[in-house]
């Protein structure tokens, strides 16, 4: 058993601090790494989840700017699995 799994209750960055790393990739790093059945079948687990209520997932905060473009927030948790957030934010160019 991990410490992680010793200690209930405690989100794994509340137990290890320190930098952490952001994995950035491209549309073309998904293409090559994601089948596309296997983004379907998690997708498909993700909102059955969902309509189960096996996944917290609050209303996404939109803030938006007139002519500037908006940005979104999507939070999200299921049982057994990281919290992760999306963000989305999109630029108009004039």
């Amino acid at each position: 058993m991990s410490a992680v799994e010793r200690q209930p209750g405690r989100a794994a960055i509340e137990i290890k601090k320190g930098p952490r790393r952001v994995m950035i990739l491209s549309e073309a790093d998904v293409e090559k790494y994601l089948g596309l059945q296997e983004l379907l079948n998690g997708l498909e687990g993700g909102f059955r989840g969902l309509e189960l209520g096996e996944v917290q997932s609050p209303p996404r905060p939109q803030l938006s700017v007139a002519g500037k473009g908006f940005s979104l927030a999507m939070p999200a948790w299921r049982q057994g699995m990281q919290m992760t957030v999306k963000v989305v934010n999109v630029s108009m160019i004039i």
